[in-house]
C-alpha cells in the first residue's frame, strides 16, 4: 500500500465510515453455529473475493492519483472477519502468505488478471474493473447468504454485502471526476 493509503486508512483520524465501511469486526460477538462443507467452501471463496478487491484496489491506487485507494481498508477490515470465521470453525485460509495477485483458486486468478488487465488502461477503466468486483461479490453474497445459517458467518456476509453496496457507490461517485 502506497504511504498515503496506510495514512489515509486513517483509523485514528477518521471513522470507520469514512472509508466506505466495513464494521463487521464485531464477529466475535456473534454466536457460532454448525457449517455445512458447501458453507466452508463458500466462506473461503468469500476471503479469495475480498483478497482479490484488496490487490485491485491497492494496485491501482499506486498506479492512478487520484484513486479511492481507502477502499483497500474495507478490503483489510473485511478480510480480517471472514479470517476470524476462518479460523473459529477450524477452516484453512486459502489467503495467508500470498502476494498480491496470488490466489489458490486458478479461477479467481484468471478474474483478477483480466480485471488489473483492464484497469490498467486508465483511472476510469481501472474505477469500473473495481465496479465489476464490487457487483461480483454482491452476485456471489446474494447467492450464498440464503444457504448460511451460523450467525456468525451470516452476519459477517451481511457486512461484507453492505460494504460492497457502499464500495459501488463510492466507486460511482469517482467515476464522474
Amino acid at each position: 500500500m502506497t504511504s498515503s493509503m496506510r495514512t489515509a486508512g486513517g483509523l485514528a483520524h477518521e471513522p470507520w465510515r469514512s472509508c466506505a465501511g466495513f464494521c463487521g469486526l464485531d464477529v466475535v460477538d456473534q454466536p457460532s453455529g454448525v457449517l455445512t462443507a458447501g458453507e466452508g467452501r463458500a466462506l473461503r471463496r468469500l476471503a479469495e473475493e475480498v483478497k482479490l478487491g484488496r490487490d485491485l484496489i491497492t494496485e491501482f491506487a499506486d498506479r492512478y492519483e487520484p484513486f479511492p485507494g481507502r477502499l483497500a481498508w474495507s478490503q483489510v477490515r473485511e478480510l480480517l472477519a471472514v479470517r476470524t470465521l476462518l479460523d473459529r470453525y477450524g477452516l484453512s485460509d486459502p489467503t495467508v502468505g500470498l502476494a498480491p495477485g496470488g490466489f489458490t483458486e486458478v479461477a479467481v486468478r484468471a478474474r483478477y488478471d483480466g480485471l488489473r488487465a483492464a484497469g490498467r488502461r486508465d483511472r476510469a477503466a481501472a474505477l469500473a474493473a473495481v465496479a465489476a468486483h464490487a457487483c461480483d461479490v454482491i452476485a456471489l453474497l446474494g447467492r450464498d447468504l440464503a444457504a448460511t445459517t451460523a450467525p456468525d458467518v451470516r452476519h459477517t456476509c451481511l457486512h461484507v454485502l453492505a460494504a460492497a453496496h457502499q464500495q459501488l457507490r463510492v466507486v460511482q461517485a469517482w467515476s464522474s471526476r
